[in-house]
């Protein structure tokens, strides 16, 4: 979890819009950032499944034109990355993000080239979308022995899943509460908690 992307909530709003549904408060959008985007719109926003594939298509076509530029940088987070690059980790992303906009962000950052390698959902949307999918495929690209850092259940709980350790931060999308009650390998309240435990 390196940024807040304020651009895939103005997404899943465009979409509710567009669709006649109403748009729920802040409290629930925060709820779709974690899982994928077909995910959220049934599970969390009740898209009905007649208009289900219109919803995925207006949510992406935000997020692709315009959305995936809308973000901000948790503080701290661009200066611990390259730190770690530094340290001599080897870091690769696990997002549900598509691998293109975790690309042009991470870009953006200019903390690109410290990755070893960009790990996300496939462009296709298809083939890789699930978070124990682009963990599994981050493993088969190198990072045999590593850590997710998340900020929300379904990081800790696919980290499981794929036998890694798991770092829940309290300052990103979920809540204290949440992290707490998937019980990772160790739960941070701040950037420098982080940082005492990788460096």
């Amino acid at each position: 979890m390196i940024f807040s992307h304020k651009g895939l909530l103005e997404g899943y709003k465009c979409a509710l819009k567009n669709i006649g549904m109403s748009v729920p408060d802040d409290k629930t959008l925060q709820k779709c950032m974690g899982p994928a985007p077909k995910i959220s719109l049934k599970e969390i926003l009740k898209v009905p499944d007649d208009k289900l594939e219109l919803a995925y298509i207006l949510n992406r076509g935000y997020v692709y034109t315009k959305g995936y530029a809308e973000f901000d940088i948790i503080k701290g987070m661009d200066s611990l990355v390259k730190e770690l690059y530094d340290a001599g980790y080897k870091l690769y992303t696990s997002s549900t993000k598509v691998e293109w906009i975790c690309e042009l962000c991470l870009d953006k950052m200019g903390i690109l080239p410290y990755f070893e390698k960009v790990c996300a959902a496939s462009n296709d949307g298809v083939t890789r979308y699930l978070k124990e999918d682009v963990i599994e495929y981050a493993k088969q690209c190198g990072a045999e022995n590593a850590i997710i850092i998340g900020d929300r259940k379904f990081d800790i709980d696919a980290g499981k899943n794929c036998d890694i350790d798991t770092i829940g931060i309290t300052f990103g999308y979920g809540t204290k509460e949440e992290i707490k009650e998937h019980d990772p390998t160790y739960i941070c309240d701040s950037v420098d908690e982080i940082r005492k435990i990788l460096l």
